[in-house]
């Protein structure tokens, strides 16, 4: 499992390596929701993916992505995780990378 650094910002691009991608992460803020656009060597993988706890964020199933991306509310149990903000992003709202033998691990597909 990778943490992936966010910055406390509503709009971020970054590029970052994970298990060997090169990646092109966007998250930004839109009103309440959070959303994040994946692209794998400039590919896009998914764009506008709704950003929610617990839950997988790339939703699309394709041969550009190998693995998941998460994002975990540190301030709540699991049942009670909220919404992220970006006021939050880095330090409440921390974004993890697994890759596919993580998952399998941890019981997801």
């Amino acid at each position: 499992m990778v943490r992936i650094p966010l910055s406390a910002i509503p709009n971020q691009e970054f590029n970052i390596v994970l298990a060997g991608q090169n990646c092109t992460i966007n998250i930004y803020q839109r009103d309440v929701y959070m959303y994040l656009d994946l692209y794998v060597a400039s590919e896009a993988v998914q764009r506008g993916a709704l950003v929610c706890p617990l839950t997988s964020i790339i939703t699309v199933s394709n041969n550009l992505f190998k693995g998941a991306l998460y994002i975990v509310d540190n301030d709540k149990p699991a049942l009670e995780q909220q919404i992220p903000e970006y006021s939050g992003l880095g330090s409440r709202y921390q974004l993890y990378y697994l890759t596919e033998s993580e998952l399998k691990e941890y019981g997801h597909k």
